[in-house]
């Protein structure tokens, strides 16, 4: 918090804000407010409201998404999910939506056409983005993300830590219930985060699982980058995605050997090279087989047994019934606050797949 000039706190403010969550400021300007506290908004932009607390003599930044204008007419519209799903009727909505009977409205949760991918998102603002490092550093879990926006000709290396991936989540879970699968009858495309990693791995210097993790992250970043365009543009991507100090910013080099990066090197360090191999991988992914372990839980036993990678929605059902010797009515997950979320097709399946390969759980009943 900032104490300045008395005489900010004389400018009319142009509404007033409530904030509806504890927040802890993670940026520069950004403030720390508790839920329910009041502010006067003097400006705004996409992502903030500047705001001014006479009684406290500060100022600063607010994040626009945990706030509510006090006045109706300019209060910010934000769905969260009235989450209604039980295990007695996941089975029907399951049925009526293979069936070709979805019933699904043709708009999003913003209330724009529904899509599932990045086919709407503008030439200008598509980018690319992969893990090339994680690990412990001075007692934390850092990892470092390389983005690439080709249309502005810049490359982007981002220094993160778990609490930043896992706080976009969060938000997306919420802002977006359709796409988190949270509303009957429609599949979830917001990609899975791996757990924290404290949780699964209990020595960080493993290199075998400490290359899985990363290859989890790794998926988890590039889906996002397939996300819908109203996905991609939240608040919480882009506010994961802004540069911080630590971060490095740069021009694309066409320059794919001499192990630069927009022929910008830090001192004493190599920097990254442009490889094409990361995309050759990428594509030949698409096409291998893999089998992962699969952990199901069935009247509160726990099972394991194989799948393959490419597995589809149906081959994945009978699997399961044959391997148990019975006939089920429903498969389904926990997501990240605990919600119990059907699977329903190919699509939420392959989601699941690709982004918690090495931490796959699903329940039966």
């Amino acid at each position: 918090m900032n104490v300045i000039d008395e005489r900010i706190f004389k400018i009319p403010p142009k509404k007033v804000i409530k904030t509806n969550q504890n927040y802890t400021a993670q940026y520069s300007q950004e403030i720390s407010f508790k839920k329910g506290d009041f502010f006067y908004v003097i400006d705004e932009d996409d992502l903030y409201y500047s705001i001014i607390n006479p009684a406290e003599k500060i100022t600063g930044l607010v994040p626009k998404i945990f706030c509510e204008a006090l006045d109706k007419s300019i209060r910010r519209k934000t769905q969260y999910a009235e989450y209604s799903y039980n295990s007695l009727n996941r089975g029907k909505f399951r049925n009526e939506y293979n069936n070709g009977n979805n019933q699904r409205d043709e708009f999003d949760t913003m209330g724009k056409k529904y899509t599932i991918n990045n086919s709407d998102v503008p030439k200008e603002e598509s980018f690319s983005a992969k893990v090339i490092s994680c690990g412990p550093v001075d007692n934390r879990f850092l990892v470092t993300i390389e983005v690439s926006k080709p249309f502005k000709n810049k490359k982007l290396i981002l220094k993160r830590i778990y609490d930043d991936f896992f706080a976009m989540q969060s938000i997306l879970l919420k802002l977006f219930p359709k796409e988190a699968g949270r509303v009957e009858r429609y599949e979830r495309i917001i990609p899975f985060i791996p757990p924290a990693p404290n949780k699964v791995m209990t020595n960080f210097n493993n290199k075998d699982h400490l290359s899985k993790y990363k290859e989890e992250l790794d998926s988890y970043i590039k889906e996002m980058t397939k996300m819908p365009h109203r996905i991609q543009s939240s608040f919480p991507v882009r506010r994961f995605f802004l540069l911080r100090t630590g971060d490095i910013e740069s021009n694309i080099s066409m320059n794919r050997g001499n192990g630069t990066l927009g022929g910008v090197r830090s001192a004493g360090e190599a920097g990254p090279v442009y490889d094409d191999g990361d995309d050759f991988l990428d594509l030949l992914s698409d096409y291998e087989e893999n089998f992962l372990p699969l952990k199901i839980v069935f009247d509160h036993r726990p099972y394991r047994i194989e799948i393959s990678d490419k597995i589809s929605f149906e081959r994945l059902w009978r699997r399961i019934e044959d391997f148990l010797n019975l006939e089920i009515v429903d498969v389904y997950f926990k997501d990240e606050e605990g919600y119990e979320i059907p699977l329903l097709n190919d699509i939420d399946l392959g989601n699941f797949i690709r982004t918690r390969k090495y931490h796959l759980l699903l329940y039966v009943e």
